[in-house]
């Protein structure tokens, strides 16, 4: 088997991956996303997000790196909305999306969410939808670290963890 090497920059520590292996499931290849997480029932929890003109691109599509902003900004509301503070300190240590269609201005978004908890992280799983669209232009992972004054990680904070555990699904994420 062979494997990669995944570094953590702002921890210094370091964890390996088989190659193959999806974001699905861990890891970082670039695999297709399960078909359940195509369509908005998958998703605990939605956040509207609004475009703006400035999202696009000369040709009059969403940039791809906008995306990012769009599963950022809803992670960070739901977590807000929630009652969870600012204070707590969290660092992203992986993101990925696959684009599967083209989302444009001035349509919102509404991302989807749901998440896998850990001690000391929060691995989420997110379907980016047109309003109204029953199935995703986009998914996405994102994985916070909850970490200490010194940037090490250390256990989650009770809001943040009462604020993520219903996006928690049954199918055993």
């Amino acid at each position: 088997m062979r494997l990669v090497l995944l570094a953590a920059t702002y921890t210094g520590s370091v964890a390996v991956a088989p190659t193959g292996s999806t974001p699905w499931g861990g890891g970082q290849a670039a695999a297709k996303p399960p078909r359940d997480l195509l369509c908005r029932s998958a998703y605990a929890r939605f956040e509207t997000i609004q475009t703006r003109w400035n999202d696009m691109d000369a040709q009059g599509h969403v940039n791809n790196a906008v995306y990012y902003n769009y599963i950022d900004d809803a992670v960070n509301l739901h977590l807000a909305r929630s009652g969870v503070s600012n204070e707590i300190r969290r660092f992203t240590s992986e993101n990925s999306c696959r684009y599967l269609r083209q989302l444009a201005w001035p349509t919102p978004v509404e991302v989807g969410l749901r998440c896998r908890l850990g001690r000391a992280s929060a691995a989420y799983q997110l379907g980016l939808f047109a309003k109204g669209a029953e199935e995703a232009s986009a998914v996405g992972t994102f994985t916070h670290v909850y970490v200490d004054e010194r940037g090490k990680p250390c256990t989650m904070d009770p809001s943040a963890r009462a604020a993520l555990g219903p996006l928690v699904p049954d199918d055993g994420l």
